[in-house]
């Protein structure tokens, strides 16, 4: 995700109940990205800045229990967990959030990536830089 935030709300949000993943980047001073158990997971040192364009990437090994998923910002891995439930990966939803659309992603979302399948180390920095030139991140 490229993107500028300057509120609230989702990057993209997947699933319904148990099976829910989702990332906030920056929600009331804390960024959030679930663990696939409809509960936020939110160790992530501080907040996505607001105000300023953004590259966030997430990568999951599998969509099943206990594999992992890590959480890219700019470039850093910020973010590297367990899955708590198998991620139901229906209702892809960028700028919204599942429950109802009841919260909505304020901001610019400049251009989205999506792979079917988990990127090598080398292939994720190739797409990260490509973005970061191109969006002068």
């Amino acid at each position: 995700f490229v993107y500028k935030q300057t509120g609230g709300g989702p990057l993209y949000t997947t699933g319904a109940s148990s099976g829910s993943n989702g990332l906030f980047p920056n929600e009331s001073g804390t960024t959030y990205f679930t663990r696939g158990d409809s509960t936020w997971y939110s160790n992530v040192s501080s907040p996505f800045a607001s105000n300023v364009t953004n590259l966030a990437g997430v990568s999951f090994s599998s969509n099943v229990v206990g594999s992992n998923q890590s959480l890219f910002y700019n470039g850093s891995n910020v973010v590297t967990t367990t899955q708590a439930n198998t991620i139901t990966y229906t209702n892809l939803l960028i700028g919204s959030r599942q429950s109802g659309g009841t919260a909505y992603f304020n901001g610019s979302i400049y251009e989205v990536i999506g792979y079917n399948g988990t990127l090598s180390t080398d292939l994720r920095q190739r797409v990260e830089g490509y973005l970061a030139q191109k969006w002068k991140v």
